[in-house]
């Protein structure tokens, strides 16, 4: 793709990756094929290759309308179109950028803005979003089936693992899954230290909700102070960093990314960045040390943070079969189930056709459970799923033959 991008909008270094990316871009089209927008919507602008061109027009210097705004604002981020793209375009990369600039440029409803702004205050407080989904708790009863589900906590009397081990590693447990479903991450704990490996657990967001609604400053300050948290840890020498819930992961594995430019803390981010892993990286081969009761029937949704994010498309499936479980096959596993972070909140008619797709085909033969892992999902599917849906390590926990 050719380019004539404007020196005045963005930094040298970004314009410069911008146009790399932008140029990489080969016009095929297989993009569109897998993208969840362009699926419902049949419309390039609702397409990957379609948005790349709303970009391009804006970093050449075209002012953008409320369309582009609308345009880049339905992308899930699912990062399908990466799985997909034989060029390998970095369009998560590029969509960041754009929806930043697009951000600075277009003027959104005023009605809009405070609604994103108390949105994320609300999720990041560490008082008020734990406080209000607690007192939630009382009146559940009463409440409609898709809210209660989705805040409804499960809570066991379940301790952190106390047995200290050669291996450590750290552990967040992130801000929204830390008060809708505080025991996966005490359960994965308990799962690794039957593996001797010792969890070290470490509270807050990693960065994900601002980052994907273009808060591009607190984000950065966010990821800035936890890596700085995160330090001493890393020189005490653990062997790395995980979370239970994919979308995290894929923001953590994006540290390198997002701060490539900043001198102070470049070389720290990469280092961060190198030491993410997924739990299932460290359980994959310790299946012995997880024996379970029973073979159980199950589907498995793969998130797009876990299969096109991280790139682990059969890690947990291959692990499950391994320990015995029977998994269907699920048509269109490659596509988005419609959570996506803060999309189902903002764009809830959209995430909803996809829910209904996602189930169908998770639910289209007789199964014992649905299992996820990552808790946008889970709390997404929950919500209409005909049958119960699990986080696979809280499946794999409860299933434990002791």
């Amino acid at each position: 793709m050719q380019t004539n991008l404007k020196n005045n909008l963005l930094s040298a270094e970004l314009t410069h990756e911008a146009e790399k990316i932008l140029r990489s871009c080969v016009h095929c089209g297989f993009c569109t094929a897998t993208c969840p927008t362009y699926q419902i919507f049949s419309d390039e602008l609702d397409g990957p290759r379609g948005r790349i061109y709303l970009i391009k027009q804006m970093l050449e210097g075209a002012k953008p309308g409320k369309t582009t705004l609308t345009h880049l604002d339905r992308c899930l981020t699912c990062r399908s179109c990466e799985t997909t793209c034989p060029s390998g375009v970095n369009y998560a990369r590029l969509l960041e950028t754009g929806k930043d600039l697009a951000e600075k440029i277009i003027k959104r409803r005023l009605i809009e803005k405070l609604a994103r702004k108390y949105f994320l205050s609300f999720m990041l407080s560490k008082k008020l979003f734990p406080a209000v989904i607690n007192s939630i708790q009382i009146f559940l009863r009463i409440l409609p089936g898709a809210i209660r589900s989705k805040v409804s906590i499960s809570r066991t009397a379940l301790d952190w693992p106390v047995t200290e081990h050669k291996r450590k590693v750290l552990l967040l447990t992130g801000c929204a899954q830390n008060t809708l479903a505080p025991d996966i991450d005490r359960q994965l704990a308990h799962l690794l230290d039957r593996c001797s490996v010792q969890v070290i657990p470490v509270s807050g967001c990693c960065g994900a909700l601002p980052q994907h609604m273009s808060a591009e400053e607190k984000a950065r300050s966010i990821i800035k102070n936890n890596i700085d948290q995160w330090q001493p840890y890393i020189k005490k020498g653990i062997e790395a960093i995980i979370m239970s819930s994919s979308g995290c992961g894929v923001t953590l594995k994006d540290y390198r990314q997002i701060l490539q430019y900043d001198l102070q803390y470049k070389d720290k981010a990469e280092q961060i960045s190198s030491l993410v892993k997924d739990p299932v990286e460290l359980l994959e081969d310790q299946f012995d040390k997880l024996k379970q009761k029973n073979n159980i029937l199950l589907s498995f949704h793969a998130p797009c943070t876990l299969q096109h994010g991280l790139g682990m498309h059969t890690h947990v499936e291959s692990l499950l079969k391994k320990l015995g479980y029977t998994l269907n096959t699920v048509k269109d596993a490659h596509m988005c189930c419609g959570s996506a972070g803060s999309y189902s909140v903002f764009h809830p008619i959209i995430a909803n056709k996809l829910l209904v797709k996602k189930l169908a085909s998770l639910e289209e033969q007789t199964i014992g459970v649905i299992a996820t892992s990552n808790i946008g999902c889970l709390l997404h599917l929950k919500s209409k799923a005909r049958y119960p849906v699990k986080h696979w390590l809280s499946l794999v926990y409860e299933n434990l033959d002791q």
